[in-house]
């Protein structure tokens, strides 16, 4: 921005022109401003679009196609709905949307109840809350691979923990995860642990938010 200049009055005396504004740059140097600055975010936004594309979308692309056609000694050949109609018509196809339907109710159920009730638990307590709330989150932390071996641990017929707890007291030995009547539920119970840190503190957050005013009025 060039500096005012003096210019005569009809006074004789001299004031200041007005500033003079700078040309507006030319739109292709605006850009490549831009995409200077900015370098940094296109970067990890290309690279995670190339990653969903190489190994989400890509694949699901893929498996769309394939369930049209049949590969058989090397060549494929397009079925159309043959696959779609073999699929139906299996008994265990129809087992297996039961088996999933009955996971998410009872994953929904517990996943909703048992994470509010534990924080429940944690707001009513006066010391510890800190301790708790780590311990209730570090399902989350765990691999996945750690909190499944730790199940297969407890709930393993020979040796298990649980089964070990069961016989101290009397009670038969279960097989947890081969019985059919119990197996669903002990899966939804490892997997209600390994998932309801988050939920947990999220409802304690809100149980916290409320003022104590109002525990006082309804006692």
């Amino acid at each position: 921005m060039s500096a005012p200049s003096l210019t005569p009055s009809k006074a004789g005396t001299s004031r200041p022109s007005p500033p003079r504004e700078a040309a507006p740059a030319p739109p292709g140097a605006r850009f490549a401003r831009g995409l200077r600055r900015n370098l940094t975010a296109h970067g990890f936004l290309i690279g995670a679009v190339l990653c969903f594309g190489v190994f989400s979308w890509y694949p699901m692309v893929r498996e769309f196609f394939l369930a049209f056609q049949k590969t058989e000694d090397g060549r494929t050949t397009w079925v159309g709905l043959d696959n779609l109609a073999t699929v139906v018509n299996d008994p265990a196809f129809w087992q297996a949307w039961g088996n999933t339907a009955l996971f998410t109710v009872l994953a929904l159920v517990l996943g909703f109840a048992v994470p509010f009730l534990v924080a429940v638990v944690i707001n009513e307590l006066q010391h510890g809350r800190g301790y708790l709330r780590l311990l209730v989150y570090l399902p989350v932390m765990l691999p996945p691979v750690a909190s499944v071996l730790l199940f297969k641990y407890l709930y393993d017929p020979g040796y298990g923990l649980l089964n070990e707890l069961f016989t101290s007291v009397g009670l038969p030995e279960q097989q947890w995860l081969q019985d059919p009547d119990i197996s669903m539920l002990a899966v939804v119970i490892a997997s209600t642990w390994m998932n309801m840190g988050g939920a947990t503190l999220i409802y304690l957050a809100a149980l916290q938010s409320i003022p104590g005013e109002l525990y006082e009025a309804a006692e």
